[in-house]
This record gives C-alpha cells, structure tokens and sequence, in this order.
C-alpha cells in the first residue's frame, strides 16, 4: 500500500476550511487538478454522499464520504474509475486542526491518500508513474485549498507556482 501524506497551514478558522470541504460536490473550486465535478447522490454532505471528479487531461473517479466529523474530519473513498489505472482501493483523508489564535485563526489541513493498484501490473505502474503524479498533485490540492479560502477565488496555475516559489523561499 502507498502512503501520501501533505499538510498546509490556512489563514483561516476551522469552520471556514470546512465548509469549502464540505461542499462536497464542489470540489472543482478548489482543485485545479479537476476539469469540473458533480453531487450524484440526494444527500450532499455526510456519508453516504457520492461525487464525480472529472480529471485533467484526462480521466474521471467516483468517489463516496465513508467518515465524517463535522469541521474535523472527512474520509473519501473512490468507488470507479474511468481512463485512469483501477485501484485495489483508494482512500483520501483530510483532517483540520485548529492552530491560530481567535484573532488570527489558523487552519492545518492534513491530507492523507492510502491506495493500492489492481492488476498485475499495479506495483510496477504505481513504482514508475502513477506515486510519482500523486506526490506531485497533492501539494496542488492543499495549495489550491489555501487558496481559495484565503481569497474566495479558484487558484490559478500561476497563484500555485507564486504559493510554490514562497513556500521554497520561507524554508
């Protein structure tokens, strides 16, 4: 099983950073890893909520709220996929902590993906391509996060290499 575990830290209270999270069908706003995305089920919140991803370039999952303690914690699980790898299973966390002051609230988001390929083949696909594209897009999810609580706006690819280049210049 392979472990992807990203954390940021959002200038923002816990409830704001939940309630973009909790818009469950929504989630395009905030990746900009998504062409776009979709509620599928009656209930939009909570478990039991179902949404569609579809993927840039290329490529769509389903994906189902398995956990959920409100303003704390979401579980997703990915039900299918289409024009991508299929997965053993895949399952994506966030959790919030509330780290700021009541002044200056702060938000750290940590996301966490555990997954596992299907296929003979998956070990190998995931070792040469597919660990590779996940390490590189989870930093874009949280950042895209931040972004969009902190200005209401969806992150541009030039707002994440700004966020990028900050990130390095700070460390």
């Amino acid at each position: 099983m392979t472990i992807i575990k990203e954390h940021i830290t959002i200038n923002a209270s816990k409830e704001a950073v939940w309630n973009v999270l909790a818009d469950f069908g929504n989630v395009a706003t905030f990746n900009p890893n998504l062409k776009h995305s979709y509620s599928t089920s009656d209930t939009t919140t909570g478990v039991g909520a179902t949404r569609v991803c579809q993927l840039k370039p290329m490529g769509q999952v389903e994906e189902r709220i398995t956990a959920w303690r409100e303003a704390e914690y979401l579980q997703i699980y990915t039900l299918n996929t289409k024009g991508m790898p299929s997965f053993k299973h895949f399952v994506g966390e966030f959790k919030l902590e509330q780290v700021g002051t009541q002044t200056h609230p702060q938000t750290q988001v940590t996301m966490t993906f555990r997954y596992e390929l299907s296929g003979m083949f998956g070990d190998f696909l995931n070792t040469v391509m597919m660990k590779r594209q996940f390490q590189a897009l989870s930093p874009k999810v949280l950042q895209g996060l931040k972004h969009y609580v902190e200005t209401g706006h969806k992150a541009t690819a030039n707002d994440l290499k700004q966020m990028r280049l900050a990130t390095l210049a700070s460390a």
